[in-house]
């Protein structure tokens, strides 16, 4: 349960997709019994850290039109979704149009011994490797 995994007592927490929004809503912390708080992850400024999702994976170039051979750079026009990969806006990446969750998502306890550690990556990258 994620409370106990929050609490530092469980080695690893798994939930269908959409179970961890908790965190995304609720924030991530650790608090005492009375509920101060003990921890929350920061920025360097000391600002509270929000989770946040990574975004999907995407790519420069795309094929102009159906049956071509070749990739072309994406530009405002080819790729009318696309968003600046880097600050000066000299590169647009066209990043997958639907939302990539699926499957379960697994949290390890950095706080576990490593033999459970180990076992649990071991676990996990046997059963996502068929």
């Amino acid at each position: 349960n994620l409370p106990q995994l929050q609490a530092g007592r469980c080695a690893v927490a798994y939930a269908p997709p959409g179970c961890m929004k908790g965190i995304f809503i609720n924030g991530v912390s650790r608090r005492d019994a009375s509920g101060t708080l003990l921890w929350q992850p920061t920025r360097a400024d000391g600002s509270y850290a929000v989770p946040t999702r990574l975004k999907p994976f995407g790519s420069l170039e795309v094929l102009a039109e159906p049956g071509a051979q070749t990739l072309t750079t994406c530009t405002n026009v080819l790729c009318p979704h696309a968003r600046p990969l880097l600050a000066d806006n000299s590169m647009l990446i066209n990043r997958a149009p639907y939302f990539w969750s699926g499957g379960m998502g697994v949290v390890i306890n950095k706080e576990a011994e490593n033999d459970a550690k180990d076992l649990l990556w071991d676990f996990f990258v046997y059963t996502n490797s068929a």
